[in-house]
């Protein structure tokens, strides 16, 4: 019969793991080899594990080739390893001879993007950025570093003028208070 004493190993509270509070990721480099901006290259910076290529300004890459998509193609560094993705770009994305739409890039990758080819290189510093220890904010609930990267951010972003609704007055409509 079981005694009603429980063990000392019985009672011992059980701590969840602790989260961390920052994502840490390598940094990159990608670099034109061949094509219309030769020599252009751009390192990954610290404020995003995610960089862009593409001929609109918005890119961190911006290429003039014509044959280039606009938004082209992204390439994010992750827990396993630096990830590139095509995003539906209208003349793809080549590793050699094969058309890919992803792929785990290793230093040295070339890619072929219009008439530009790209070196990818990792680099040696870490960049880090803030995520919050909560699981959710207000009724959005997400666990993954990426939804607790914006619960981060979103108390800054709603204490100013960007984040709060404004009522503009339209012609004939009648005012809001």
């Amino acid at each position: 019969m079981p005694s009603k004493r429980q063990s000392e190993s019985d009672r011992q509270t059980l701590r969840a793991p602790r989260r961390s509070r920052v994502l840490g990721f390598r940094s990159f480099r990608l670099q034109v080899k061949q094509g219309p901006d030769r020599r252009l290259q751009k390192d990954s910076s610290g404020a995003d594990p995610e960089f862009s290529v593409g001929t609109a300004p918005a890119n961190q890459l911006v290429l003039k080739d014509p044959l280039v998509s606009r938004h082209h193609l992204v390439v994010s560094a992750t827990p396993r390893g630096f990830y590139m993705r095509d995003l539906g770009s209208t003349n793809g994305t080549f590793l050699g001879n094969c058309r890919v739409e992803t792929a785990y890039l290793e230093p040295g990758t070339q890619l072929r993007i219009g008439n530009t080819t790209l070196r990818f290189s990792s680099l040696d510093e870490r960049a880090y950025i803030p995520l919050s220890d909560q699981g959710r904010h207000g009724l959005l609930i997400g666990e993954s570093p990426a939804m607790r990267r914006i619960f981060e951010m979103l108390p800054r972003i709603a204490a100013t003028d960007f984040g709060a609704p404004r009522q503009e007055r339209v012609t004939g409509a009648p005012r809001l208070s």
